[in-house]
């Protein structure tokens, strides 16, 4: 239960740093790419021998990898300019209900069986994104914002979970988890950095030091997640992750960041807590 919790509060603490972010005028792209090499440096002083098991592998591990490092930074980006336009609570309630995506990919891709309960899940989840959009206080233009913010969330964090869904099932047992996240920071640094070198953009002492404060607990994330999985299942254990992001997260914003939830938003987070466990079949008849 310790690891679940450390896991909860690192993703949590990642949201946060973005939305502290916007008062300190902090530049995203230099502060995410900065973190993932602090990410790659964090992974090798964990695993000494990981360039040496790197020479072994397909080339569809490489080819996901740098998929995934690609997903990654724009995803990361995305969820800080998210976090500070539509605040962490809605930033959290899209991010996590986007495991509606690699469950619908796992059943027409990989012809998993969907129970009856699993299908009432689909459909709350969709119910609650219109509900989650839908708040009747809030102004046209800041509601077509949280449509925008949250589709990309909703659909970039699906492919992602998606991405690792495809490698567990083709290379889980040939492939050390450890060592395809350690690429897939790479990969994700490696375009940063490019992207910085070709638009001459330097990275900014303040920026460095934000993604240092980044990448430490986006790399701790990783391994409070992994060790948690060797405890307990996957099927508990993402949903117990996923609704403890979004109850942290609505409760930070609303404490300290001044955000308001509106009715129509609670019925949204309570359908989102709903569907989370309807899909992960944490509720039985």
């Amino acid at each position: 239960m310790i690891f679940l919790l450390g896991s909860v509060i690192t993703s949590c603490l990642l949201v946060i740093l973005f939305r502290l972010f916007q008062k300190k005028n902090i530049e995203l792209i230099q502060a995410i790419t900065v973190n993932y090499a602090v990410c790659v440096v964090c992974g090798i002083l964990y695993n000494k021998n990981v360039f040496r098991q790197m020479l072994h592998l397909d080339f569809g591990v490489y080819a996901l990898a740098v998929l995934q490092g690609f997903l990654f930074i724009f995803m990361f980006f995305q969820i800080g300019k998210a976090s500070q336009e539509i605040g962490l609570s809605y930033t959290g309630l899209f991010g996590r209900i986007s495991v509606v995506v690699p469950v619908s990919v796992s059943i027409f891709l990989f012809q998993e069986k969907i129970t009856v309960l699993q299908g009432i899940g689909l459909i709350v989840a969709l119910m609650a994104i219109y509900f989650l959009n839908s708040s009747n206080s809030q102004k046209k233009l800041e509601s077509n914002n949280i449509l925008k913010r949250g589709i990309i969330l909703f659909v970039g964090n699906g492919i992602i979970d998606t991405v690792f869904k495809v490698f567990t099932f083709y290379y889980s047992f040939s492939v050390p988890q450890d060592i395809f996240t350690i690429m897939v920071f790479g990969t994700a640094g490696i375009l940063g950095f490019s992207y910085l070198i070709i638009n001459k953009n330097v990275p900014q002492l303040k920026n460095i030091i934000s993604g240092i404060l980044l990448g430490v607990p986006n790399f701790f994330s990783l391994i409070f997640m992994l060790s948690a999985l060797n405890k307990m299942d996957g099927s508990k254990f993402f949903p117990l992750n996923n609704i403890g992001i979004i109850f942290l997260l609505t409760f930070v914003g609303v404490l300290f960041f001044n955000e308001k939830v509106y009715p129509k938003m609670w019925l949204g987070l309570f359908m989102t807590v709903m569907a989370i466990l309807l899909i992960s079949e944490l509720i039985t008849i």
